[in-house]
């Protein structure tokens, strides 16, 4: 573009003679911060640079005229922006408007001030969980929460092991809330959250979670192993299940309840006390039953005193 100036008229010349300036479009916008991080407390500039000719620049926050306050400061015909200590309130998004009479453009720039805080966390559970199978659709939600500095980044930990999204485990709300879909037995944790900024970071104390389960692979063990047992044998059974909190275990024999134990011991056992075992085993929180069911045969192979034995032969 180019712009012609009249000149003053000179005695010799009847016309007034001009002059011509050229103006380039405004082109390349930038906003450039100072090298060091936007840290409460310290000071940052921010410099509006273009290509063109450049004739005015206005700076604006958030959509609205930049009003200077106390802390800031506007040099070198408002091409930089200096904030003499940042704080938190300095936030927001920071536009650089360069005009000349052809052309007009802006830049932004996002400022995001860093507290000079260490940060605080814990993470909290939500809801209790009980599991009524082993694989159940129930979902289980953890939010770690930062209670002073800023946070920039969130990672999960089960264990020592780090989390990564996937279908069972689903992070959201930039990595601040973990939620464990289907939840298992096998998802107790211990979970740490760790959070940092640019200036610190954080890690939380390790929780647990109470999942209830069970019972389930109920198991009945009978030693010695046998069909029949002899009269006089010792006989243990034993019933065991995978349950959370432990199961209770309840036995019966032909029917009849007998006691609430793990285990049985028939000393020195006789007939009388052959029959159907039953082990009834209940969990009190998930009101899930199971048993497991065997049958004892003892013959008493001892002979009765006064009575001879014979043996059977054949002919």
């Amino acid at each position: 573009v180019i712009i012609l100036s009249p000149l003053p008229p000179t005695p010799h010349l009847r016309k007034p003679s001009y002059r011509s300036s050229i103006l380039e479009k405004i082109s390349g916008s930038s906003v450039k911060p100072s090298p060091n991080l936007p840290v409460e407390g310290t000071s940052v500039s921010l410099t509006c640079e273009a290509s063109g000719s450049v004739f005015t620049r206005k700076w604006m926050k958030d959509g609205s005229e930049l009003t200077p306050t106390d802390n800031m400061t506007l040099s070198d015909s408002n091409r930089v922006l200096t904030f003499n200590t940042v704080n938190r309130k300095d936030n927001g998004e920071y536009f650089c408007q360069i005009s000349n009479p052809v052309s007009t453009d802006e830049a932004k720039y996002i400022m995001t001030v860093n507290c000079n805080d260490p940060v605080k966390l814990s993470i909290k559970k939500k809801g209790y969980l009980t599991l009524k199978t082993v694989n159940v659709t129930q979902n289980k939600v953890k939010s770690c929460d930062v209670s002073k500095g800023t946070s920039s980044s969130y990672q999960w930990f089960n264990g020592s092991s780090m989390i990564t999204a996937n279908e069972h485990l689903q992070l959201s709300s930039g990595n601040s809330i973990l939620t464990i879909r289907n939840v298992t037995r096998y998802d107790q944790g211990p979970y740490k959250c760790n959070v940092s900024n640019n200036v610190s970071n954080d890690i939380s104390a390790p929780v647990n979670l109470n999942i209830n389960y069970g019972p389930s692979n109920a198991k009945m063990t009978v030693m010695p192993v046998s069909s029949i047992y002899k009269g006089g044998s010792n006989i243990t059974l034993s019933c065991s299940a995978d349950s959370s909190p432990p199961a209770m275990i309840t036995w019966m024999i032909d029917g009849v309840y007998q006691t609430n134990t793990s285990s049985i011991e028939l000393q020195d056992a006789t007939e009388s006390d052959s029959g159907n075992y039953t082990c009834l085993i209940q969990n009190t929180v998930t009101l899930r039953f199971s048993s497991k069911t065997t049958a004892i045969q003892i013959v008493d192979w001892r002979p009765v005193q006064g009575v001879p034995c014979f043996f059977p032969y054949h002919i």
